[in-house]
Parts: C-alpha cells; sequence; structure tokens
C-alpha cells in the first residue's frame, strides 16, 4: 500500500490526487516485463530531475555524437596543452595556437572515438575486426574527426580555429558534454509556409492521388496550376484574404504527398481491398507455445508438367485407380495438400490430391497422425519422417474441400479447432503459403517442364513438350526434399532448422496420438463381407473373433460392415448389416499374426505378387495336364468307357431331332401356317398326300438289336 501525497509528473505535468494505492509485486513486476516500468526518481539518489525538454543521451544519434567527440577531443585538446604550459586559458592563446590546438584534437580524438565506438557492441570482448553479430550496431561507420559539422558545405580556417574552440571550453565547463551537443535536430522545425498553404495543397494532392498514379512532376504541375486559379479567383473576388504563394517546390509537394499516410495514398491508387490485404498490419502475428498447437493446411497446384505414366508404386493399382488417378500418359500438372506445425515448421503431410477428391482434408489429416517413417525409408532419404501427432487447431481457407459437411464432422469427431479463414486474407495462414513458395524455389525450379505460373514469364517454353518427369519420381524427390532438405534448413525467424525446432518441442512432451481403434473410427473403410465358417475374409486376409464365431453359430452366413484403416489391418471392426446401423462396433483380429502391423500397401503388394505367374512353369504345368488327359482318353478307349449315341447312322442329328419332337416354339406356329382341321386338305377319293403337304414318316425307334449294356448314356 503507498499513500501518495498530491504530486505532478514530472513528463507530463500532470497533477495526480493524494490518495492510497495498492501497487504490489506482482503487478509492478508485470509492468516492468512489457516495458510499462518508468522509474521517475530513487531514494536517496541525489540525481537531479531532468527537464521536460532536455535530451537524453540515449536519444542521440549516430551523427550527433560524432559531432559531439570532435568538440570534446578540441576542448581536451585545450585542457592539455594548457595543463603542459604550451599555452594560456584566454581566449587570445587560443587563437594564436590554433593549428596546435587542431593537431592534438586529431590525436585525442582517435582515442575517444575508439572507446565511444566500442561502447556500442554488445559485448566488450568482441573486438572491431568480430563477425557482427544479427542486430548488433557493429555496422555503424566509424567517428571521424571532421570540423565541418552537420553542414557539408561549411569550409573552416583550421587556423582559425582558435576561438570556437574558446567557446567550446565554456560550454564544457559549464554543462560537461551535453553542453557539446549542437542543436540540429532542431532545424527545419519552423517553415515559412502557411497552415492555409499546407491545407490547400494537401486537398489538390487528395483530389489527384488516385489509380492513374501520377508522377510526382506531374503533381507539382498540378498543385502550381491550382495555387494560380486560386490566386485569380481572390483577386477576382475582391476578398480581404490574402494570397497565397503563386509556386512551391517540389519538395514541398513530396512532402505534403508523404504526410497523406501510407495506407491512405494505397487506398487511393491501388483500391480499399487490395491496400487492406497488403499494408494490413500483422502486429504481434501468429503467437504458438508448443508443437501441434496450430497447424495449417491449404491445397497447391504445382508448376510444373509431370509426365502421368503408372510406374513404381502406381504398378500395384487396378485400372479403374489409374484412371481416377489421371494416370494417361500425358503431361500434367497436379494438385498437392500440405499440412504445416506452425510452431516448428515442420511438414506433417505432403500427398498428391487426384482430380475429383472430395475428402482430401480427411487424406492429409490421416497422414498428419501417421508415422511416417516407411515412407521416408521407401524413399530413400537420409533421415527418417518423424514429425505426427494429433493437431489441437487447424487453419484451413473457405476452398471447397473444406466447407463440406464431412470435413467438419471428421474435425468435430477428432476434437480440433476448425479455423476458417476468410479469402483474400493471406496473413492468417501465412506458413503454409511460404511453403509452397519455398517448394517452388528450392524443388520445381529445377525440373524441365515449369509452367512460370502465367504466359509472360512463360514465353516461349512449352512445358508440355519439355516434360520430363514421371510422377512416380516426382513423388520420390518431394519426399526427400522435405524430409532431407526443407526441414534440416536453418530459417532465420525460426532461429534454427524444423528438425531441431521439433526435438526441442518434444522432449519434455511428446506430441499426443491416437490408437489404432480410434484411426479405425475416424479414417477406417467400411465394406460388406459375408461371414464364412473360417471367419471374415478382406483381400485374402482372414479375420475371426468369438463374436463372429457366435455369429455363425446363430444365423450362418450373416452379412457384416467391416472398418479397416489402411494404416494398420492386424484388426477391424464388424457389426450385422442386419442390426441398420443400431449394432455396436466389435472388434477382430487378423488370423496370422504375420500381418498385425501391417499396411494396406503391404497386403496389395502380397496380393499382386499372388498373382504373378511363371511362364516356364504355367507352360510346364498345362502340358502335364494334356498328358493326362490323352492317357485318360486313351484307357477309356480300351475299356469302351465312351458314350456313344442312340443311332450309329444318324448320330448327333438324330438325338437332336428326337429331343425336339414335341418342342413348340412360337416361330414353329408361325412358319406352319394357320390351324387346319383334321383331313381338312384332304380330297375325296384320294389318299395320296398333297405335294405341299409330305407324307409323314413314321418314327423308327433306335436299332433294337444294338446291345447297349455297359455304355454310359
Amino acid at each position: 500500500m503507498v499513500d501518495w501525497e498530491e504530486w505532478t509528473h514530472p513528463l507530463t505535468a500532470k497533477v495526480e490526487n493524494a490518495g492510497p494505492v495498492l501497487y504490489n509485486n506482482k503487478v509492478i513486476h508485470q509492468d516492468h516485463l512489457y516495458g510499462q516500468l518508468e522509474v521517475i526518481s530513487r531514494p536517496l539518489s541525489f540525481v537531479g530531475s531532468r527537464s521536460i525538454a532536455a535530451v537524453q543521451r540515449d536519444e542521440r544519434d549516430h551523427k550527433e555524437t560524432a559531432r559531439m567527440l570532435v568538440r570534446k577531443a578540441c576542448v581536451l585538446a585545450s585542457e592539455e596543452l594548457i595543463a603542459e604550459g604550451k599555452m594560456g586559458a584566454t581566449r587570445a592563446e587560443h587563437e594564436s595556437n590554433s593549428l596546435q590546438l587542431v593537431h592534438r584534437a586529431r590525436i585525442i580524438h582517435a582515442r575517444i572515438a575508439e572507446a565511444a565506438l566500442a561502447s556500442n557492441r554488445p559485448h566488450p570482448i568482441l573486438s572491431s575486426s568480430s563477425k557482427a553479430l544479427h542486430g548488433s550496431q557493429t555496422g555503424l561507420k566509424p567517428y571521424t574527426f571532421d570540423l565541418k559539422g552537420a553542414n557539408a558545405n561549411r569550409t573552416r580556417d583550421e587556423a582559425k580555429m582558435g576561438a570556437t574552440i574558446y567557446k567550446w571550453a565554456q560550454k564544457h565547463r559549464d554543462g560537461g558534454e551535453e553542453g557539446l551537443y549542437d542543436n540540429y535536430r532542431n532545424c527545419g522545425a519552423n517553415s515559412d509556409h502557411t497552415d492555409e498553404l499546407r491545407d490547400f495543397v494537401t486537398n489538390v494532392l487528395m483530389e489527384l492521388e488516385d489509380q492513374e498514379r501520377q508522377s510526382l512532376a506531374n503533381l507539382h504541375d498540378s498543385v502550381n496550376s491550382a495555387l494560380l486559379v486560386e490566386n485569380f479567383d481572390r483577386l477576382a473576388n475582391d476578398t480581404n484574404t490574402g494570397l497565397l504563394p503563386p509556386r512551391v517546390s517540389k519538395e514541398f509537394v513530396q512532402t505534403q504527398w508523404v504526410l497523406l499516410g501510407y495506407v491512405n495514398r494505397g487506398i487511393r491508387n491501388r483500391g480499399y481491398d487490395a491496400a487492406y490485404r497488403d499494408m494490413h498490419a500483422g502486429g504481434l502475428g501468429i503467437v504458438t507455445s508448443r508443437a501441434l498447437e496450430r497447424v495449417e493446411i491449404d491445397e497447391y497446384t504445382i508448376d510444373l508438367q509431370l509426365l502421368m505414366k503408372i510406374s513404381g508404386a502406381f504398378d500395384y493399382l487396378s485400372p479403374t485407380e489409374a484412371k481416377a488417378m489421371g494416370l494417361d500418359g500425358t503431361a500434367q500438372r497436379v494438385k498437392i495438400s500440405a499440412a504445416i506445425d506452425v510452431h516448428t515448421r515442420c511438414l506433417l503431410a505432403l500427398l498428391i490430391v487426384p482430380e475429383g477428391t472430395t475428402n482430401s482434408l480427411a487424406l492429409t489429416l490421416e497422414m498428419i497422425y501417421s508415422d511416417k517413417s516407411d515412407i521416408s525409408d521407401a524413399m530413400g532419404c537420409v533421415y527418417t519422417w518423424l514429425e505426427y501427432g494429433a493437431p489441437e487447431l487447424i487453419a484451413v481457407d473457405r476452398g471447397a474441400a473444406y466447407i463440406t459437411d464431412p470435413a467438419y464432422h471428421i474435425l468435430n469427431s477428432l476434437g480440433i479447432t476448425n479455423l476458417g479463414v476468410p479469402a483474400g486474407k493471406p496473413w492468417l495462414k501465412p506458413f503454409i503459403e511460404r511453403v509452397f513458395s519455398t517448394m517452388h524455389e528450392k524443388l520445381l525450379a529445377r525440373f524441365s517442364g515449369r509452367t512460370f505460373g502465367d504466359v509472360v514469364k512463360r514465353g516461349e517454353n512449352d512445358s508440355q513438350e519439355r516434360a520430363t518427369l514421371e510422377l512416380s519420381e516426382f513423388l520420390k524427390w518431394m519426399v526427400r526434399w522435405a524430409v532431407d532438405d526443407y526441414h534440416n534448413a536453418r530459417y532465420n525467424a525460426l532461429g534454427t532448422t524444423p528438425r531441431e525446432a521439433w526435438k526441442e518441442a518434444t522432449r519434455y512432451k511428446r506430441q499426443r496420438t491416437l490408437s489404432n481403434k480410434e484411426m479405425r473410427q475416424a479414417f477406417g473403410e467400411v465394406v460388406q463381407r459375408r461371414l464364412g465358417p473360417s471367419g471374415l475374409v478382406i483381400d485374402n486376409i482372414r479375420y475371426d473373433s468369438d463374436k463372429l464365431i457366435d455369429i455363425w453359430r446363430t444365423e450362418g452366413h450373416q452379412l457384416n460392415e467391416t472398418r479397416r484403416w489402411a494404416g494398420n489391418i492386424g484388426t477391424i471392426d464388424i457389426r450385422k448389416v442386419s442390426d441398420n446401423g443400431r449394432g455396436k462396433w466389435e472388434t477382430a483380429v487378423v488370423c496370422d499374426p504375420y500381418w498385425l502391423e501391417k499396411t494396406a500397401f503391404d497386403v496389395r503388394v502380397w496380393n499382386a505378387k499372388r498373382r504373378e505367374i511363371n511362364p516356364e512353369a504355367e507352360e510346364t504345368r498345362l502340358l502335364e495336364i494334356w498328358k493326362r488327359d490323352q492317357r485318360s482318353k486313351e484307357l477309356k478307349a480300351q475299356s469302351q468307357l465312351f458314350a456313344v449315341p442312340r443311332s450309329k447312322t444318324t448320330g448327333k442329328e438324330m438325338t437332336d431331332e428326337h429331343f425336339d419332337t414335341h418342342t413348340d416354339t412360337a416361330e414353329r406356329r408361325y412358319l406352319a401356317g394357320e390351324r387346319r382341321e383334321f383331313l381338312e386338305d384332304v380330297v375325296e377319293g384320294d389318299t395320296a398326300p398333297t405335294p405341299s403337304q409330305p407324307a409323314p414318316q413314321p418314327y423308327t425307334p433306335p436299332d433294337a438289336g444294338f446291345d447297349d449294356d455297359g455304355v454310359l448314356e
């Protein structure tokens, strides 16, 4: 508790009322940390209160100090010569020994200038030859002995400097070093231009400043013409108002133009939207304190033509999947989706998004949560891609892939805060935008087939004809760039490399991850499979559990829903389709322990190898089958085990006719004509058949003398 009497603030001259104030140590400490604490005076301190108009030493710039050191060197030279008895202390003695004073002052200046320059260095052990640290003042120009002072056009005769040095010595005796500082900092404060003239010129400039962006010369001419017309009007109206100056200098016009303000000029000559986008003050910017606190996601169509060929890992795709990926052999640009951790600048996801993909956010989130060490190993990276975990906040723009109901649902199910960045506000997610720019400069620019972003920059470069990089190889270089190049590059804003920043951020607090069951709930693929006596089979991999055995015992071949995550196919979730979504998901485990920690890609490769055929072995197998068939035919012929037709003479035709005897079809009825009564077309007394109606042949049964015992029918 501080009981203040009525007092006057020495800087603002404000009278503060008397009264008690509670000012505890915590408040003082916080004010001190944020630079809000200012010590006005201390107990038992005999330093007099400084004047409000007094200039403090820390407010002096380098040029002012340089001029003061020249004067101080001259004063110290005067004191040394007087102490040595080489001259007197009078003005006349100073004038007669002017050259000697200047010569001694040069020697002294070299000593005190070096000491003054050394005091500006961040640490006393650094010498003038040491490498300048970032942000230090070691890059300032050295102090030189220049008698011209602030006016570079002044010429001073060193033989006539005695009287001036005598005046400087008197100022030094009265005010010390502060008395040696000049008042050039106040030059130009008073101007002959009136406020009326300034206001008039400002109004003219505000009318002229627009998106045509006229030059300074045009603005100067327009201001002078406006002054001329204004004076004509005042003379014509015979007002008592005085006339304005007929002309103003170009420097004055430029000064008033600058006083319009940087943002104000930007709004007028570029438009409000463009000025707001490019001139918006960032303030503190985005501040984070831990890894995965904020993750930014965006998509980017690369400025590089790639050959969309089926090669590498794409050899295991089905024709439908290859078509969906656009692998038709042509040169195309592809879209990638990336995610970056703001705190460490580490890339958490980097993947190709095929055209027409609607769940790109889910695919990117899955990669953020997944361990990517297998990917870096497969691509031949020296380092391992170990950066993954559960993000707390996701910053995305208002793209079509990020404003769908499935996108909102998956973010909500994972407990992630969704920060939707408004369009046209790039400073709200600047880190992912910068990553794409870095990728273009460091990776894409090294390969042929660049599109250069626009036709002007591309010129005559035919990017499709110059495309040489295949998609599968591009994926390899992209991953290696991210893991071995980008994560190991030092960035000034970060102060270290992204890899080292991640290690430091996760040293004492490991990143939060999800279990396999949670990953299946968020990213699992749901398919239907029918239950069999040996369990469920998915991609030739068998799964079983007590729950599946119970379902088999009670309901047999029941159709079940299965949910499997591609990152680990060792376990799946199952429930009956007949429950209509109301059943509880149960866990089933793979029967073969070999598949417990395998991925869906491992299964795809395994199935592809199962379908591979050895041509030589297949030829041998088929020849063996043919030999067996030939031997079987021989043995059947010897034992008369071949099936024979009913008649040796008619053979197969007779058998077909016998089977078709009572067959009736619409075609046969049409060909037979209209229905006739019995014997309707027979002439009385004539028993011979008409030519159009051939006599029916009686049916002859099979040869009765043929013994068909032992013959297969």
